[in-house]
């Protein structure tokens, strides 16, 4: 497996990783080695439905600073 870090994204770099091909079916639903997590605003009701569906849960929630001061999260995982 390749492992790949962006140091900066440029646009060059960019239309190079929209022109990589994947030949097999995607592995985004076999990630067993690896924890998926995201943090969603509370408010988010429609966003948290979709990732709940999917099969991500609530972990935890909390206050974070913002650029437009405190919000509620949810840290949710896969």
């Amino acid at each position: 497996m390749n492992n790949y870090i962006i140091k900066e994204m440029t646009e060059e770099y960019a239309k190079k990783i929209c022109n990589w091909k994947y030949k097999k079916e995607y592995d985004v639903y076999n990630l067993t080695e690896h924890k998926v997590t995201l943090e969603v605003r509370t408010f988010n009701k429609r966003a948290i439905k979709c990732y709940l569906d999917f099969g991500f849960e609530i972990k935890d929630k909390f206050i974070k600073d913002t650029f437009d001061g405190k919000d509620e999260f949810y840290y949710m995982e896969y």
